[in-house]
């Protein structure tokens, strides 16, 4: 795994997850028949518009932020916001746990994640004190 990988990557309890595979099939059938049919279709799609890719950079969805990261040390990357009109806006993120926040500037991206994983640890024990 790249460092862009380990940093997006979430742990499933006590462990770190990743997985990657291969396989291989083949078969063969035979058969005959007839029949008729009619269909109508309708559907939907879900997507934020931005392409997957900007100047060969990938583009990642950071807590359904579009993200590009350049650059990773530890617990805090570096790349930019994508915003809807493509523009670039610098930032830092950092990861706390399974936790992702943006920020300007690392201090804020940091201070950003520690609330979080605060409030939510709160969250989480008032929830289990309610369950009593």
């Amino acid at each position: 795994m790249d460092k862009i990988e380990v940093f997006l990557s979430i742990t499933n309890g006590d462990d770190y997850g990743y997985s990657s595979g291969s396989g291989y099939g083949s078969g063969d059938g035979s058969g005959d028949g007839s029949g008729y049919g009619v269909g109508y279709g309708d559907g939907y799609g879900y997507g934020d518009g931005l392409p997957n890719k900007i100047d060969n950079m990938q583009v990642y969805r950071i807590d359904d932020v579009p993200t590009i990261i350049t650059h990773v040390v530890g617990n805090i990357a570096k790349g930019y916001i994508v915003g809807e009109d493509l523009s670039l806006e610098p930032c830092y993120i950092a990861k706390s746990g399974n936790y992702f926040a943006h920020g300007r500037t690392k201090q804020q991206a940091l201070a950003e994640v520690g609330a979080l994983v605060l409030i939510l640890g709160v969250r989480k024990l008032l929830e289990k004190d309610v369950e009593k």
